[in-house]
């Protein structure tokens, strides 16, 4: 019986100090495995969320750089009317200091034009060498501003109407490429009263008019 006890206990004791910490061991290194499972699949998950946030960003992103690339294009559009605008009133306020220093002429109505659009007269004379009649200078005057207004402007080209006493109009035509078909069909800008050439695409020409009296 004695015998029987001294095995029972070696046996706990064996247990006790090797086969339980053996144990403990492997349970140990199987939670740090699960644990380690654990965290990489978080992480994969995680990696996930992020790869899609990232590609919703982007998204977001090519929209507004879209939405700023339009808005570049309109800025760019009405810039370019804008400096036609500019550029038609400077002509004309040189055209009419023209006019006004050509006194004879203008009473005589001898800016007054009625050619067909981009229609521009060469001069007898130019004037540089040579003494010229005011009606000579008219000329050359308004061969000059034509020829300005073409190399300064696109489709530019300009007129005179009316008379000294009511008052001069000075018209400038330019092109605007963006400009919208008017809705009632191929008509031109109003305020352009010339006969255009066959061909023209009116739809796409403005006028820029400036009164004035000599």
């Amino acid at each position: 019986m004695c015998k029987y006890i001294d095995k029972m206990a070696s046996l706990f004791r064996l247990v006790e100090h090797k086969i339980y910490p053996m144990m403990s061991f492997i349970n140990n290194q199987k939670w740090q495995k699960k644990k380690r499972l654990k965290i990489a699949a978080q992480r994969s998950r995680q990696s996930g969320v992020g790869m899609i946030e990232v590609l919703v960003a982007l998204l977001i992103s090519a929209f507004a750089l879209l939405g700023l690339a339009g808005l570049q294009v309109i800025s760019l559009k009405y810039q370019k009317v804008a400096q036609f605008r500019s550029l038609a009133s400077q002509t004309s306020a040189d055209m009419a200091d023209r006019i006004r220093a050509n006194a004879r002429s203008s009473a005589a109505g001898d800016y007054v034009t009625h050619d067909d659009y981009l229609t521009n007269r060469t001069p007898s004379s130019h004037c540089k060498f040579t003494s010229c009649t005011p009606r000579q200078i008219a000329a050359v005057d308004l061969f000059n501003w034509r020829t300005d207004l073409r190399r300064s402007i696109a489709g530019g080209w300009g007129n005179v109407t009316g008379d000294a006493t009511n008052g001069l109009t000075l018209t400038v035509y330019f092109s605007e490429p963006n400009r919208a078909k008017a809705a009632n069909g191929d008509k031109p800008d109003p305020n352009c009263a010339a006969n255009f050439p066959s061909g023209t695409d009116i739809n796409t020409i403005r006028c820029f008019k400036t009164v004035f009296v000599p």
